[in-house]
């Protein structure tokens, strides 16, 4: 897989961006489901019940995703910048971008906050609603070094 979202440990979301397909496994890594997705899409991250937030690479834009009826439900406005990773819940989704930001929408796709994150950051993660950013000096937790 391209991208794993292991965000809810009892649906974890396997994409393929090669083949535009999504499976959606339990937590024994058994497929539950699979979908088809529309092309141009490099990156996605899960919303909650048959929904992702994913990043379209046609019109640099971030969108909600019904996959039950294939719809697009909610988009932002286009994104200036190159997308580096998006992980997202019920009610938020984070982008980290390369110019070291990390903008927080809320569940309707609305900004709500931009973040500038320690230099070369090129990964992040949230566990107990920490963010903890991964760059090649480390992992840092609010700009400070800890590992």
């Amino acid at each position: 897989p391209t991208n794993i979202d292991i965000s809810n440990n009892l649906q974890l979301l396997a994409f393929f961006v090669e083949f535009n397909k999504l499976v959606i496994l339990d937590n024994k890594l058994s497929p539950i489901e699979e979908f088809d997705l529309p092309i141009h899409i490099d990156k996605l991250a899960n919303a909650g019940k048959d929904k992702i937030w994913i990043h379209n690479t046609d019109n640099n834009q971030l969108e909600l995703l019904n996959l039950k009826n294939n719809k697009t439900e909610i988009q932002t406005v286009p994104l200036n910048t190159e997308i580096l990773k998006i992980s997202g819940n019920l009610n938020q989704l984070f982008v980290l971008d390369i110019n070291n930001q990390l903008r927080e929408y809320n569940y309707l796709g609305r900004l709500q906050k931009n973040t500038k994150v320690p230099m070369g950051t090129y990964d992040f993660f949230r566990t107990n609603n920490n963010l903890y950013f991964i760059n090649k000096e480390g992992i840092y937790s609010h700009h400070k070094l800890i590992y």
